[in-house]
């Protein structure tokens, strides 16, 4: 089921590229290379390939999109943790733990006193 799925998604990945390149721009296009223009005209009437590879284009996009939603839920159950999540368990592994817990300040101790600013030599 999930290579069928890709198989139809890299088939409209194909046909949307073609859609793309064969519009004319402001260049002429992919479509200009073909004659100037001579066998689109032929192949899709006189009016040119302009408004059927629009509505092409629209279409195999929408169709795109909806690929990529429907592979993303229907992906294979192997691959259901995050490149990031392995990578975190890797580094937890590869810590060590504490060897003993860092001692308890008795009364007075944990109080932090800044060190005495040092003597000036009297010139400013």
């Amino acid at each position: 089921m999930y290579a069928l799925m890709v198989l139809i998604h890299i088939a409209v990945c194909v046909g949307l590229i073609l859609a793309i390149l064969l519009q004319s721009g402001s260049g002429g296009g992919l479509a200009g290379a073909f004659g100037g223009g001579g066998i689109s005209s032929a192949v899709f009437g006189g009016r040119g390939a302009a408004p059927f590879l629009v509505k092409l284009t629209t279409v195999l996009a929408v169709v795109f999109a909806l690929s990529c939603l429907s592979q993303s839920m229907v992906r294979p159950a192997k691959h259901r943790t995050s490149v990031i999540q392995e990578q975190a368990k890797k580094v937890a592994k590869q810590i060590p733990p504490p060897q003993q817990a860092p001692p308890i300040p008795q009364e007075g101790e944990g109080e932090f006193q800044l060190p005495a600013p040092p003597e000036s030599s009297g010139t400013k």
